[in-house]
């Protein structure tokens, strides 16, 4: 990272010195959003050149991606890019930082306007995500969002694979079953057994064959019994 480009972002005194680092400046809840966009620029179904708008800190940055080589498999080993800073202004009474300049109309854009930030969530989005399913469980409601990439891993659709628990649940071998998602169910339950989790079991693909998947997951909130609020994680095809 440039002098100029460490200096555009602020980070003058504590430069990244890797991409999982430049990624814990950038809020959990556009993570998602941003990471799957720069995985269309990195598999080559894209093209070369792209152009993303997200918050990063206490601003919004507005990037130009070039993949510059690809190897004999069309993913991206050289990209180069540049960055210009936003700055955000704060309106008057509550609610969240908004832009000062709205984003491009032939951007694609990565607006979440919020700067809530948990580190543990954030370092977790940044190992490899761009290439892995993510997963963002809310246990109250059973509710969880499965990213794009996530659903194509295993070969379904949106409406083939709704929003819930049931629709991993369903999934998961029956002689893994036991031994997988009792142990999530009381990770969510009670805090004694930590805030993170692996394991590795076998979930059915869209066309009936197995997948080996490697999950992670980690508690990004507890509510004041200790329960599980909201859980994120990435899934793995090993």
């Amino acid at each position: 990272m440039s002098v100029g480009a460490r200096d555009q972002l602020h980070l003058e005194s504590n430069p990244p010195r890797s991409m999982k680092d430049y990624l814990e400046h950038c809020p959990l809840e556009s993570l998602a959003q941003l990471l799957e966009s720069l995985e269309t620029a990195l598999n080559g179904s894209h093209g070369p050149h792209l152009e993303v708008f997200y918050p990063f800190d206490d601003f919004w940055v507005r990037s130009q991606i070039l993949v510059l080589r690809r190897d004999v498999f069309g993913r991206a080993t050289l990209v180069t890019g540049c960055n210009v800073a936003l700055e955000k202004q704060r309106p008057a009474g509550e609610g969240p930082a908004r832009p000062t300049h709205p984003p491009p109309r032939n951007l694609p854009e990565i607006a979440v306007l919020s700067t809530t930030r948990n580190d543990t969530s954030r370092l977790m989005l940044a190992l490899n995500a761009a290439s892995d399913g993510l997963w963002d469980w809310n246990p109250s409601t059973n509710v969880i969002y499965f990213s794009p990439r996530y659903l194509d891993m295993l070969g379904y659709t949106s409406d083939e694979f709704p929003p819930l628990s049931t629709s991993w649940t369903s999934k998961v071998h029956p002689d893994d079953y036991e031994n997988i998602v009792p142990m999530q169910i009381e990770f969510i339950n009670d805090p004694k057994q930590g805030d993170s989790f692996e394991c590795t079991y076998r979930m059915r693909r869209g066309d009936g064959t197995w997948a080996w998947i490697l999950s992670r997951g980690y508690v990004t909130h507890r509510d004041e019994h200790g329960k599980a609020v909201r859980v994120v994680g990435l899934h793995t095809d090993v």
